[in-house]
């Protein structure tokens, strides 16, 4: 069977396409970090080889033949770039044709995945060795390109808290004065400024490495999955404790 990944066509791209394309990837593979948490080529690094990739094609372009081998060595470096970054897209897309759209690339034809938004996360349990160190992960969810996990310390989550797909939580409470008991949603800030005592990993994998935690501080592990269709429910939270 074959399972759609990212085409490789920009190899036969015209010179002054390229840095276009490369353009694009950044845009949709760096711009877009809860999908794409970790490509294998930093983006300073990607930025730079674009960069370089544009210098030599215009130093080429007026100094002729004798300037094309500094030109085709960043133009080889920049092509083998973006197709590095193609095999972490197809990574994390799994024949997701919407992922990889995203990333920037192109699609090849194939067996193609309908992907769903989410579910709540489940399954979530956290366990403690003796060097301070806490690892928590939950169940695997069908779907799922990623996993994100929020560390809370001290206590845990106030009631009605949760996450949108804009990667912002969400307070939802129930207005006294509103006979129909509908809710009003309130957003709070971005997750990165939300605790001033926690950490959040946004990293591929479902198991979560927490270091240089305090003993004796009781500590609230929630999930969260993610796809090119949205962000799932926060799980019901894992409570782990340094030994």
């Amino acid at each position: 069977m074959v399972v759609v990944r990212c085409s490789l066509g920009f190899k036969k791209l015209k010179v002054k396409s390229i840095p276009v394309f490369a353009i694009g990837v950044k845009d949709g593979l760096y711009g877009n970090t809860m999908v794409f948490p970790m490509p294998t080529i930093a983006e300073p690094i990607f930025i730079a080889l674009i960069n370089t990739y544009n210098d030599t094609l215009g130093i080429y372009e007026q100094g002729g033949k004798g300037q094309f081998g500094a030109f085709d060595s960043a133009r080889t470096a920049l092509l083998n770039a973006l197709d590095l970054n193609a095999k972490y897209v197809d990574t994390v897309a799994v024949g997701d044709e919407n992922i990889i759209t995203l990333a920037g690339y192109m699609a090849t034809k194939g067996t193609r995945s309908a992907a769903v938004k989410p579910v709540q996360a489940r399954g979530a349990t956290a366990k403690a060795d003796e060097t301070g160190v806490i690892i928590a992960e939950c169940a695997k969810q069908n779907s799922a390109s990623s996993y994100g996990c929020i560390l809370v310390a001290g206590s845990p989550l106030p009631a009605g808290i949760n996450i949108s797909d804009a990667g912002q939580l969400i307070f939802t409470e129930v207005d006294s004065d509103n006979e129909s008991g509908n809710t009003n949603t309130i957003l709070a800030n971005t997750l990165t400024n939300i605790f001033t005592k926690g950490a959040i990993d946004f990293t591929v994998s479902r198991k979560k490495t927490f270091s240089n935690l305090t003993r004796g501080v009781t500590y609230y592990f929630y999930f969260f999955v993610i796809n090119s269709k949205g962000v799932g429910k926060l799980s019901l939270p894992a409570q782990g404790w340094c030994l």
